[in-house]
């Protein structure tokens, strides 16, 4: 075993994915947190009795068919929710900032046993924004500091993610660039633009970040290709419809109802209700709905969790394909549906505005002309959506794409430079 020195953890707590490093015995060290791979899912489940991390919360919950545990995937996105800071667990109310805490304290418990010693500070990679609101933005930070401090960190410091990802590639950059870090992960879109001038002379020109990732995408691809098997597009007809002032008899299945599938698991307030409504629709209609029975099916044992990972897979999968199959068994439904490049592609024209907006808020901030960006760093599985790097290619023309090799472990790497460079700590609040 190596000899024991103090350690700082670098770590990307990611809506999908969780990285931790660590600099130590003059190296930079990816601490493996899983058997598949060198990140872990940010997932949980609880039962009663006990609690499930990564790996081991997807296997529960979709083997776990009769227990009545609790699934939860991107609790990143619960830091930012207006009006609310816990949810029911299983048979208990659980603040937000302890769910956090259980997982940051078993990834750091695999990192303690990795170096041998119990670490006592962490550097944390931060989105620019957690969401729109200034307020929510700093009630983020606040949950996620106290999570930490929970979890058995007594020094806990902060780094935009995007700046710590251009840390971690500068070898790709040499003197007189001019570079844009593009970090597209699971909840949001960051930017860091530089003037390159050394290792530690880099002057930060402008950062700026929007709330969209991965899993807005794969909401969107749920929409369009998904809920038309529980509702959404449905027509009915009432038995007690004015038919005077209605003569063809029809209504529309409010969109509300299927659309519920696509609510954050931490956010299933509205369930109750839309189970409510549902009944009152089966009852008033003239024929059977078995749009409506699939979807109350799907909401009372929260199948939901199969459709986002079938799409998950699917959205991952086309990156490189022409057109790939999403099949999905919800109870006696079956699903076969295709989604092919092109229709990937227009779902994706839903977010070009938004992502233009931000490139132009980025280069107006910066007192700079796109034409003098000349490398564009790309970090963040969303990057490989070519939709996005066209978007970069057509608004950036002088930069060339870099598609760095440690595209999901480039904000960990960085912040085990910056916890453990005195030339870099600056950058960590």
């Amino acid at each position: 075993m190596p000899n024991k020195q103090n350690v700082v953890y670098g770590l990307d707590f990611g809506a999908s994915n969780t990285v931790l490093s660590v600099f130590w015995n003059d190296k930079l060290d990816i601490i493996k947190l899983s058997e598949l791979s060198l990140s872990l899912p940010t997932l949980l489940y609880y039962t009663k009795y006990e609690s499930y991390i990564g790996n081991d919360a997807q296997h529960m919950m979709l083997n776990s068919a009769t227990d009545k545990g609790r699934f939860i995937r991107n609790i990143k996105s619960a830091l930012a929710i207006e009006g609310s800071d816990s949810t029911f667990v299983v048979d208990r109310k659980k603040s937000y900032v302890d769910i956090v805490c259980d997982y940051i304290s078993s990834v750091k418990n695999i990192g303690d046993k990795h170096t041998g010693q119990e670490c006592s500070e962490v550097v944390i990679g931060i989105p620019v924004n957690f969401c729109s609101v200034d307020d929510l933005n700093e009630q983020a930070k606040t949950f996620l500091r106290k999570a930490a401090w929970r979890s058995g960190f007594k020094k806990v410091s902060f780094v935009y993610e995007p700046v710590a990802a251009m840390i971690n590639n500068m070898e790709q950059l040499k003197e007189g660039d001019t570079a844009l870090v593009f970090d597209f992960g699971g909840s949001t879109l960051d930017f860091h633009l530089i003037k390159f001038n050394s290792r530690f002379d880099i002057k930060s020109l402008s950062t700026h970040g929007i709330k969209l990732g991965g899993h807005d995408i794969t909401k969107k691809i749920i929409e369009n290709k998904i809920l038309k098997y529980f509702g959404l597009g449905v027509e009915y007809k009432s038995k007690t419809l004015d038919r005077k002032h209605n003569k063809n008899n029809k209504l529309l299945i409010p969109n509300s109802l299927p659309f519920v599938l696509l609510d954050d698991d931490l956010n299933r307030s509205k369930d109750k209700g839309i189970i409510a409504e549902i009944d009152k629709i089966l009852w008033e209609s003239e024929t059977d709905i078995p749009q409506l029975h699939i979807l109350k099916e799907c909401i009372n044992k929260r199948l939901y969790h199969y459709i986002f990972a079938a799409v998950e897979l699917a959205k991952i999968e086309i990156s490189d394909q022409l057109e790939v199959d999403i099949n999905l068994n919800i109870g006696d439904l079956e699903i076969k549906e295709k989604l092919t490049q092109v229709e990937f592609n227009e779902i994706l024209t839903c977010y070009k505005n938004d992502v233009v907006d931000a490139f132009s808020i980025l280069i107006e901030t910066s007192n700079i002309k796109r034409s003098e960006v000349n490398k564009i760093v790309l970090v963040g599985g969303s990057t490989k959506m070519l939709y996005f790097q066209e978007l970069l290619k057509n608004y950036f023309t002088c930069a060339e794409i870099i598609e760095t090799k440690f595209l999901f472990e480039s904000v960990a790497m960085g912040l085990a430079y910056i916890a453990y460079n005195d030339n870099y700590r600056s950058l960590a609040s």
